[in-house]
């Protein structure tokens, strides 16, 4: 996931704390009939920084169980991926794409294009990713259509964990990056429930961490105000939530 156009191109204005994600652990798995797939980002399959901005979102997305189907079309070419949360006794939330257009497509480079070449740009560089996302908010209305901006996706291994390269190397090197692992056991102790950090493994140089707990959808106790959602009878508790949640649109 580079939102950040670390390897490729991205334009992206909310980019998130994490690396990677992977369809092989899905909260709702494969099904070919509607091609359609849920995964979550407080699941098994998403992978984060060891940071404490992080930990903050992990929490804020399963406070809500917040979740992604990606509903693709005929020729597995591009895929709407819809945004649901479970918001307790309220119910489930579905976000409305013309609300909220979240979209992958996979791009078509010109023959010989890839792999790309040593000293390749940026642009060059996108052009032999897996998918391309996308996300714009009020999509197709005049003067409030806004977009939130586009970033590259790249495989960096396959079905039987075999690196593919270029791309696993340049994950590898944005992902040693000492700015994504800066461990915070205070706030893994507040957000992630873990009273000694050190002693699971996350302090240690490198690390990146995976929700590994459940892999289960619950939902919102919204009586419950050590959920990072749970306070939303105030102002300043919704507030907090929505920036939480925001940038995983």
């Amino acid at each position: 996931l580079d939102q950040r156009g670390v390897y490729g191109f991205a334009d992206f204005a909310k980019p998130m704390a994490d690396y990677a994600i992977t369809f092989g652990d899905a909260i709702r798995p494969w099904d070919p009939k509607t091609r359609t797939i849920t995964i979550a980002p407080w699941g098994k399959s998403w992978t984060w920084f060891n940071t404490g901005e992080a930990y903050v979102t992990w929490a804020a997305a399963k406070s809500v169980s917040y979740t992604y189907t990606f509903h693709f079309n005929e020729d597995i070419t591009s895929a709407q991926i819809i945004t649901e949360l479970r918001l307790g006794w309220l119910g489930k939330l579905t976000l409305p794409t013309w609300l909220v257009s979240a979209t992958m497509s996979k791009p078509t480079p010109p023959p010989g294009a890839c792999p790309p070449p040593s000293g390749a740009s940026r642009e060059q560089i996108s052009q032999c990713a897996a998918w391309i996302r996308n996300t714009v908010l009020l999509p197709g209305v005049p003067s409030l259509e806004y977009s939130i901006g586009r970033y590259p996706i790249f495989k960096i291994a396959d079905s039987q964990g075999r690196k593919i390269q270029p791309s696993y190397d340049a994950y590898l090197q944005w992902a040693s990056t000492p700015a994504n692992n800066q461990p915070d056991p205070e706030f893994a102790a507040e957000w992630l429930s873990i009273d000694d950090l050190q002693a699971v493994g996350g302090t240690k140089p490198g690390q990146s961490f995976v929700g590994a707990k459940s892999n289960s959808i619950s939902g919102l106790d919204l009586c419950d105000p050590s959920h990072p959602c749970g306070n939303l009878w105030n102002p300043w508790g919704l507030t907090g939530c929505v920036k939480a949640l925001f940038g995983e649109i």
